[in-house]
C-alpha cells in the first residue's frame, strides 16, 4: 500500500478574501487536488481582479508585486478551462468581461 501525500486543507473564506496569502502561486490553486474546478476558477478570478488593481496602481507609480503574476493567473485559468472545453474571455484591468 503506497502512501500518497495529502494536500493541505484550504481555508476557502481566506482564499477568497486574499488568494495571495493562502497560495504561494496561481499554479498552486490550479493543481490543488481537493478544490473543485469551480472553486479553482473562483479563486483565480478573485486573484486576477486583485492583480489587475495592482497593475493599475503600478501604472500610477505605486510599487506592486511582480508584473508576471497576472499572466500566470491567466495561464492557470486557461489551463483549467481548456481541460473542460471552455475558454475564458480576456479580462480588462478592472475585471470587466
Amino acid at each position: 500500500m503506497s502512501m500518497t501525500p495529502h494536500a493541505p486543507e484550504v481555508d476557502l473564506h481566506k482564499a477568497m478574501i486574499d488568494p495571495g496569502a493562502t497560495f504561494k502561486a496561481p499554479e498552486d490553486v490550479r493543481d490543488h487536488p481537493s478544490l473543485s474546478r469551480d472553486k479553482k476558477i473562483e479563486i483565480l478570478k478573485r486573484w486576477q481582479y486583485d492583480a489587475a488593481e495592482d497593475d493599475v496602481a503600478e501604472e500610477e507609480g505605486m510599487a506592486t508585486a511582480s508584473a508576471s503574476l497576472t499572466r500566470r493567473i491567466m495561464l492557470s485559468l486557461n489551463s483549467i478551462s481548456t481541460e473542460h472545453g471552455n475558454s475564458p474571455s480576456p479580462p480588462t484591468k478592472h475585471g470587466a468581461r
